[in-house]
């Protein structure tokens, strides 16, 4: 018998997302999808190096369409867009830059 070591949740252990929390998987049809977000709520803007964790957004990314088990399989990534907290940057808004 397998034991949690407490790293993740069963789905993102077995899709290898040690990084992502998986947020739901849809089975319907001829291929499933799964919808992933980084465990990490915050990052740092790329413009003032500021780290962020205040929430505009979180679009969606899709990432791959892969065959698994005889049935298409997308990975759908949801990032966060979060608001830089420096008053005085430019870029005001960033997506968390992921592997």
């Amino acid at each position: 018998m397998l034991n949690s070591t407490g790293a993740g949740d069963a789905a993102s252990t077995l899709f290898n997302l040690d990084d992502y929390a998986v947020l739901g998987v849809d089975g319907a049809g001829d291929s499933r999808s799964v919808l992933v977000e980084p465990r990490n709520p915050e990052a740092p803007c790329p413009a003032s190096g500021v780290f962020s964790t205040r929430i505009q957004a979180r679009p969606v990314h899709r990432v791959k369409d892969v065959a698994c088990g005889g049935r298409g399989l997308e990975v759908l990534v949801r990032k966060r867009r979060l608001v830089c907290q420096e008053e005085a940057c430019p870029k005001r808004t960033f997506v968390q830059v992921t592997d």
